[in-house]
């Protein structure tokens, strides 16, 4: 780890991509760009095993998950970053895991995993709303990009819900929705108290 934290491209906490590098097809000749390089890869620094994985798809899911327990990007590839990850725990999340909470947030991943193995899109989902999480928080997103990433994680989050519990939320009864077509705000009572 100490690798990654001493690279060149690594500031407050951040690394960002390196110089895009291409190769000529013909010539074998390697040209560096004046722009960064959006995906790019980092040495690989742990090991992760599971006695009972049920394939690779089981063991990324692991990874996505650990990636929002400890608040940093993780990947199992071998180009798995994206414009600027952080490298600080903690950094893309606003809480911490204590004492044994880590691993029984792992014991809870993996009965998730066991519980929807016959809906393999819910791990996707899942990772979705996670990665789609972790890009609306790059440094150098403009406001309508963030917005763009942290909608689409609540929207991965909302089907998510949906397939796993099968509702799609708290609905109004109909004697309490309002027709907002021909309403003003005092006409649906802002300001009062409803029973």
């Amino acid at each position: 780890m100490e690798s990654v934290f001493a690279a060149d491209e690594v500031e407050d906490g951040w690394i960002y991509a390196p110089p895009q590098q291409t190769r000529d097809v013909m010539s074998g000749e390697v040209r560096t760009g004046p722009y960064s390089a959006r995906v790019f890869g980092l040495s690989k620094t742990h090991v992760i095993e599971h006695a009972a994985a049920t394939g690779e798809d089981h063991l990324d899911f692991h990874v996505w998950s650990l990636s929002f327990f400890l608040g940093t990007r993780l990947s199992t590839t071998d180009a798995g970053f994206l414009d600027t990850p952080t490298v600080k725990r903690g950094s893309f999340v606003d809480f911490v895991l204590l004492g044994p909470g880590l691993e029984e947030a792992v014991a809870l991943t993996d009965r998730f995993w066991t519980k929807n193995l016959g809906q393999p899109r819910d791990a996707k989902r899942f990772a979705s709303a996670i990665h789609a999480l972790f890009l609306g928080q790059y440094r150098q997103a403009l406001q309508f990009e963030e917005f763009i990433y942290l909608y689409a994680a609540l929207d991965a989050c909302f089907a998510l819900t949906r397939a796993t519990t099968g509702r799609n939320g708290p609905r109004a009864h109909p004697a309490d929705q309002v027709d907002v077509r021909t309403i003003g705000c005092g006409d649906a009572g802002v300001g009062q108290e409803h029973r």
